[in-house]
Parts: structure tokens; C-alpha cells; sequence
């Protein structure tokens, strides 16, 4: 008898202890659950620049705050909000965009929402685009480009074969360009809230006549080396004629085994005929047997208003 009590008392005992253990765990698996995203998550109020971004808050987490993402290609861009609502502005005009949101330090996102701004059209391409020279001066001129009574906020001026670009806020702008340059010009109008450039106009042929008392500018002649019979001690050469004051010269090279195509300028003599070769390197004469990797064939080039002169007679100058 006792011994069947006691079987029950214990039985008892061990039932009540796995129905506590239960608790305890599923209390604890309670407790543990992920948060979810926000539901219903939708993109509304959309224009070429904004866009608002609304959702519902996941069961148990009003009032928290939120992260909202979005994306643009592989651009990203954060929002911190405590509300569910947010607007993003500054977007481009016509463009594809997504958002995410997640109840911050969750890391659980809602699927992304896929929207695309309100597209503008570009401003009208200026008309009427003209140019007046004069020595060394270019002035060019255009009509306004208007778009619903609103005028572009900048202007493209595209010069070649510089390839400048300027930006202009008015319809004129007037330039520097060297005496006899050879250019072709367009302009475009520029939209800044919306991001939108119009076509180029018809691109503008221009030739700005030569400065006052300028002549044809001809090459730099006998250029020649000065040695001690081994190493190239200064350089010299005979004037150009014509141009117009002052008149520049720069030293030229490429190495004696590549084409002419590898030049570059490597030293400038100002007004000056003569240059210390020390200037530009060690030079030395070179043997008749000379590794082609260390000789340079140099030359003279003249400079005014500008304009480059043909190249001078070229010698050969050996590196050590």
C-alpha cells in the first residue's frame, strides 16, 4: 500500500515538472519571436522629384521607429523615421526607384516596392545662335529657351576641338580664344530641378581673325647642340619670325624608337633662344651604336597668340 502511494507521489512529482518545464520553454519561445516587416507598404503622392512612402506597423510595434531605403541602380539612400510615412525628395525625373522598410534594428525588410518618378521634358533646344569675333575675342549670343513660361536655369556652351564645356546663366557669354583658331560651337539649355538637358544646337563654325600686327608664325631654324664632345651642355636655336609679342618656345621629344605620335613638351624656354640642357635631363651625344631606348629626338616649337609654329629641324640627344 505504501509502496503504490509512493509510486503516485512520485509519478505526480514528475508530471508536474515536465508540465513546468513546458512552460518555461514555450514561455521563452514566446518571447523570442522575430519581429516582421510592415505590411502593406505602398508608394503614393508621386512626382518628377518627390515620392512618400507609407506603411503599417507589424503587430506590437506602433509608435517604433523605422528605417526606409531606397534605390536607384546601385545607389542607396537611408531614412530614420518615427511615424509611417516618410518623403524622399531631390529624385530624378523619369527614373525607376525601390523602397524597403524594416522596424529599425529588426533587419527584417518588407518586399521591395518598385515606383518610377513622373518624366519632364527637357527645356527647348536655343535658337538663333550667333557668333561675333573680333582679335582674339568670340562673342556668342542665343534666344532664351522657355518651357511653360519658365526659362532654363543654365545654358551649355560646347567648344571645339577643346571640348570645353562653360556654364552659362545668361544668353551671351564672351570668350579669350587665340587669333586664327579654327572652332565649332553648340549650346544647350539645362533644367536644374529636373535634372533634363536639351538637344545641342546645330553646331556653329568659327574662325577668329589674327590679333593686331599679327604675321604668319614660321618654325625656329638650325637647331643645333652645344658640347663639351660628350655632354650636351645647352640647346640652341635661330628665332621664328612673325607672330606677335611675346613670342615662347618649347622643347619637344619622343624616343628615337617610337613615332612622333608619343611627343610631349618637356621644357620651356620663354622668350629666350637658348636653354641649359641640365634643364630638361643629363644629356649626352650619343654613340653611333646607342641603345634606341635612351636616345630622344628633340625639337623646337615657337608659340604665340596661341598658335603653335611648324617644328624645327630635330637632333638626336642620348639619357644615361
Amino acid at each position: 500500500m505504501r509502496r503504490r502511494t509512493a509510486s503516485k507521489i512520485l509519478s505526480a512529482l514528475a508530471a508536474g515538472a515536465l508540465t513546468a518545464t513546458m512552460l518555461v520553454i514555450g514561455t521563452g519561445s514566446a518571447s523570442a519571436a522575430p519581429v516582421k516587416p510592415p505590411k502593406n507598404v505602398q508608394v503614393t503622392e508621386v512626382t518628377p522629384s518627390t515620392a512618400t512612402v507609407e506603411w503599417d506597423p507589424p503587430s506590437g510595434h506602433s509608435g517604433d521607429w523605422y528605417r526606409v531605403m531606397i534605390s536607384r541602380g546601385w545607389e542607396r539612400d537611408f531614412a530614420f523615421v518615427n511615424g509611417t510615412s516618410h518623403t524622399f525628395e531631390n529624385l530624378y525625373a523619369g527614373e525607376t526607384y525601390e523602397v524597403q522598410v524594416e522596424v529599425w534594428f529588426s533587419a527584417q525588410w518588407s518586399d521591395p516596392v518598385e515606383f518610377t518618378t513622373v518624366d519632364v521634358l527637357p527645356p527647348p533646344t536655343p535658337a538663333n545662335v550667333t557668333a561675333t569675333t573680333g582679335p582674339g575675342t568670340v562673342t556668342l549670343e542665343w534666344d532664351p529657351s522657355i518651357r511653360d513660361g519658365e526659362e532654363a536655369d543654365y545654358y551649355f556652351v560646347r567648344w571645339t576641338p577643346d571640348s570645353g564645356k562653360v556654364w552659362v546663366t545668361g544668353t551671351s557669354i564672351t570668350r579669350e580664344i587665340p587669333s586664327g583658331a579654327e572652332l565649332s560651337v553648340t549650346v544647350a539649355a539645362f533644367d536644374a530641378d529636373f535634372w533634363r538637358e536639351s538637344e545641342p544646337s546645330e553646331p556653329l563654325e568659327i574662325t577668329v581673325p589674327p590679333a593686331e600686327g599679327w604675321d604668319e608664325l614660321s618654325a625656329p631654324t638650325n637647331l643645333r647642340l652645344n658640347t663639351d664632345g660628350n655632354v650636351v651642355e645647352s640647346i640652341e636655336w635661330d628665332a621664328a619670325e612673325g607672330g606677335a609679342d611675346p613670342v615662347t618656345y618649347k622643347i619637344n621629344y619622343h624616343f628615337g624608337d617610337q613615332g612622333p605620335d608619343q611627343s610631349a613638351v618637356i621644357a620651356e624656354a620663354g622668350t629666350a633662344t637658348v636653354i641649359d640642357a641640365s634643364v630638361i635631363a643629363d644629356l649626352f651625344v650619343c654613340e653611333p651604336n646607342a641603345n634606341p631606348g635612351q636616345q630622344w629626338v628633340i625639337w623646337v616649337t615657337a608659340h604665340s597668340s596661341g598658335i603653335t609654329s611648324p617644328p624645327s629641324n630635330t637632333e638626336l640627344v642620348c639619357i644615361s
